[in-house]
């Protein structure tokens, strides 16, 4: 067992003891209820609805029958390791092998967040052959690791790479190696404002239209595409039944060419539509100095507006950058 195992135990075994005594002091005349002895099918309901990181760091630690559930591949089919606490990330990838193990070859969906290396990348691929589903969030890694494990994960259906600093090349090595993809996410933290005509506002859209063509869920939070990249991605992936496009204020207003094409997709989520049910934070805008290229963080407010109708009052009848800034 590890140090950090060790410590919890033994905190765990006091911080027990001292629970049983106050029990047996104040509730003496009242039933005693042991959780241990629960049917083993509804402890594992329950273990099922609390975080992979709450049974890795606590849980499991309580009693031995609670401590033989928590190996239970069954488990560990979707293991969720976002953001937990304050837990150090080398701390977090020992969690998260060791429920990549527990397993036993089961995980089918996979969430990593705020991970520092590339260790956890490397062994993945070999105890996970069924993984269907790779989130990735705010993690620090190479891209060359990211495209090398993905190449070993021949049966990935969804994929997301959110408020992480990667740039378009993956996208466009991610196609090839992930066939059978179905569903792609790839969120910014913040919609970057840009007052110069940038080559690279559309090189994500492109490389999505070029190398996704089977997509049928894509969300593309405060991505920089305009009206040429979203009418590309229109065109070249023609199964969307999802399209999110929140905070993409590049595209503007939907001219009718576009609505068209936008007929069959069943649910579309547009760049000024609410973000009230966005799960992550969302930090407003940032604006980048054409002369400087410095970019600097703001708020809705620093740009005069805090609501819908304070942004068309001032922007008027903008319509995003359109086709000349591709």
């Amino acid at each position: 067992m590890s140090d950090f195992g060790r410590h919890v135990l033994r905190r765990r075994r006091r911080r027990n003891s001292e629970v049983n005594i106050q029990d047996n002091e104040g509730n003496s005349g009242s039933e005693w209820r042991n959780w241990a002895e629960l049917p083993r099918d509804i402890l594992l309901i329950i273990f099922k609805k609390a975080a992979a990181a709450a049974i890795l760091s606590s849980a499991q630690f309580v009693c031995r029958p609670w401590r033989h559930l928590s190996h239970e591949p069954e488990l560990w089919r979707c293991i969720d390791l976002r953001m937990y606490g304050n837990l150090d990330g080398m701390v977090m990838v020992s969690m998260a092998k060791m429920a990549v193990n527990r397993s036993e070859g089961c995980v089918e969906e996979l969430y990593l967040e705020n991970f520092p290396t590339d260790d956890l990348m490397f062994y993945i691929p070999g105890r996970a052959t069924l993984l269907r589903g790779l989130h990735l969030i705010s993690v620090s890694l190479n891209e060359e690791t990211v495209v090398e494990t993905l190449k070993k994960l021949p049966l990935l259906e969804e994929l997301e790479m959110s408020y992480c600093s990667f740039s378009h090349k993956v996208v466009e090595r991610v196609g090839p190696v992930c066939p059978h993809l179905k569903r792609f996410r790839l969120d910014q933290r913040v919609y970057t404002l840009q007052h110069t005509i940038r080559s690279r506002l559309n090189t994500v859209a492109l490389a999505i239209a070029k190398h996704f063509k089977q997509l049928r869920r894509l969300q593309l939070f405060a991505n920089s595409l305009t009206s040429t990249g979203l009418s590309a991605i229109l065109d070249n992936c023609p199964d969307l039944e999802y399209l999110d496009i929140r905070n993409c204020y590049n595209v503007g207003f939907l001219d009718e060419s576009l609505k068209s094409k936008c007929a069959g997709i069943k649910e579309l989520r547009l760049p000024r539509d609410s973000d009230s049910d966005y799960e992550y934070v969302v930090e407003g805008f940032e604006y980048e100095d054409s002369d400087f290229n410095a970019p600097r963080s703001h708020t809705e407010s620093d740009w005069g507006y805090s609501t819908e109708d304070d942004y068309t009052n001032i922007y008027g009848d903008w319509g995003g950058l359109g086709d000349d800034f591709m």
